[in-house]
């Protein structure tokens, strides 16, 4: 089973009660009723303390606690009594390390000791193995469960090992059928008294070196036509390194024209359809990607989500699946690109008119998303769900169809999404990093990475707006945590930024940054509605197409 943090309470009134992380996470300690653990101990404070979990590692700083914050009895950080609590949590405070059998101390009457569970690892590479693979040798296989996998020895590895190991018996297969397949093409040549066609591009040529069973031309590069011959010859399927000498994948009926952009599951390419001539983003998942099971998962979540949603703000996804052991999806192609690379173009901020009017465009797809009927993936089960919250919303993934000067906008990349009605449920969690993009989440998603109601993307799209119009983030974080500031400060007025925005309409954005206790605007329609009963009577006659 994977690495696990378990905190368990000791002293005081929750005393005996577990909390267990096993992925990343970010917690606030303290008697505040938004904090991850809540003690209800009038001597902790509201925001006591911090901890970074990252299993099986946890560190922890004091967040300017009056009390102290104790680490085996010792303190490790506290405010003076003459420094306020909010000036307090904007300092650095010293991070520690915790270990296993720690007691984290934070008054008389309460007190955490911490547990580490160790992670079962892959017998080959030493990898953690997911806690939901099947046990080996326990005697019974939940059909529900993943495969378990083992080498030669019978001992338990991961699905990147087993994807090797399938590859390697694959090479030995694969050069004993090429040899068969050189053998028996060269008998052919021998045999051949007249013009033959050629195995390796289909051109009939005449043959002038007996033991030649290749054109001039594709003689030229023998070795990689004899693969590709083989390549077709078993289904299309090779191991992992032949499949990179290859190239990017390309599915059939459509040709590659250029590669629009990379990233760390794969690559985008504009493609035509050869029968049209209508072109495509095409977006691929290499295969050494895809033995990593939570890229695999989010890509897929990502083709699934992209199916389920028709929208015209929302880009449309035309076809998915998987080629020469290549995961792609064939989507709507966006020749505008997104928001963030267009505002550089403009050299900054954009026009009041033009962000609203991609504004408003935007919001109409995520209220359609809001409320769409969609199969979400939980674990190794499919459900239905009502509903599917992007929670990655930003510049970023504003798609523009043209670069005219009021283009269509369309929401892109719902890989982060998950459906509001079936929240938890789903296994994907924080990796690596955390998920999602801090500067246009609101402070209950920071909190809380699997809250996944509506309205923290309202609560984003009020920041990206604000972005668009400013240049500015909500939040002043130059010079300081930026998971911090974003959780604790609160988002500048806007006209703070530029006095030119018009007051009403200022004031709909201020009142949707809110965050405490609630996010001010709880849905996509709502501020549409807002934003539109704001705006000056020139901008309306702008947008009118949109409103």
């Amino acid at each position: 089973m994977p690495s696990k943090i378990i905190l368990k309470i000791t002293k005081g009134e929750l005393a005996g009660k577990e909390f267990i992380y096993d992925d990343k996470e970010q917690l606030f300690i303290g008697r505040q009723e938004d904090c991850s653990i809540v003690l209800p101990d009038k001597s902790v404070s509201r925001y006591h303390c911090m901890l970074e979990v990252t299993p099986p590692d946890v560190t922890v700083r004091d967040f300017g606690s009056l009390n102290g914050t104790y680490l085996n009895g010792k303190v490790i950080g506290r405010r003076e009594r003459s420094v306020s609590a909010e000036d307090a949590q904007k300092e650095y405070h010293e991070e520690f390390e915790l270990h296993d059998g720690d007691r984290l101390g934070l008054s008389k009457h309460c007190e955490i000791l911490l547990r580490t569970v160790s992670a079962q690892l892959c017998a080959n590479c030493g990898e953690e193995l997911p806690d939901d693979m099947a046990s080996m040798g326990n005697g019974t296989i939940d059909d529900d469960a993943p495969p378990s996998y083992v080498n030669s020895k019978g001992e338990a590895i991961c699905e990147a090992c087993h994807l090797q190991q399938e590859a390697e018996a694959m090479a030995a297969d694969l050069e004993r059928k090429l040899k068969q397949a050189a053998d028996k093409a060269e008998e052919e040549i021998r045999q051949a008294t007249s013009r033959k066609k050629c195995p390796g591009c289909g051109a009939l040529f005449t043959p002038q070196d007996p033991d030649n069973n290749l054109c001039p031309q594709c003689a030229k590069d023998r070795g990689k036509v004899l693969q590709e011959i083989l390549v077709q010859a078993l289904g299309g399927v090779l191991g992992q390194e032949s499949q990179n000498d290859l190239g990017p994948a390309v599915i059939k009926g459509f040709r590659q024209v250029k590669r629009l952009g990379a990233g760390g599951m794969g690559e985008v390419w504009l493609v035509q359809e050869e029968k049209t001539g209508r072109q495509y983003a095409l977006k691929t998942m290499l295969p050494e990607v895809a033995a990593n099971k939570l890229a695999k998962d989010t890509f897929l979540r990502e083709a699934m989500l992209g199916e389920a949603l028709d929208h015209k703000n929302i880009i449309k996804v035309f076809k998915t699946g998987c080629e020469s052991g290549v995961f792609f999806i064939l989507m709507e192609l966006c020749q505008g690109g997104s928001v963030d690379k267009y505002m550089e173009r403009c050299g900054g901020k954009l026009p009041l008119d033009v962000a609203t009017f991609i504004i408003l465009q935007v919001l109409d797809g995520l209220e359609y998303a809001h409320h769409a009927n969609v199969s979400v993936k939980c674990g190794w089960r499919t459900r239905e769900s009502r509903g599917v919250v992007h929670r990655d919303f930003k510049p970023a993934n504003i798609f523009l169809t043209d670069n005219s000067t009021y283009p269509a906008a369309k929401v892109a990349d719902f890989g982060l999404a998950k459906g509001f009605e079936t929240a938890g449920l789903s296994k994907h969690t924080r990796t690596g990093t955390i998920a999602g993009t801090p500067v246009f989440q609101p402070r209950q998603q920071i909190a809380n990475f699997k809250y996944a109601k509506p309205d923290v993307d309202v609560w984003a799209t009020a920041a990206s707006y604000y972005y668009m119009l400013t240049a500015n983030f909500t939040k002043d974080i130059k010079g300081k945590d930026i998971w911090l500031a974003m959780y604790t400060e609160k988002a500048v007025p806007i006209r703070q930024r530029d006095p030119q925005i018009p007051e009403k309409l200022a004031a709909v954005i201020d009142q949707a940054l809110v965050e405490t206790p609630d996010i001010g605007i709880k849905s996509a329609r709502e501020l549409k509605q807002q934003i539109v009963a704001a705006l000056p009577d020139e901008i309306k006659k702008v947008v009118r197409g949109v409103i």
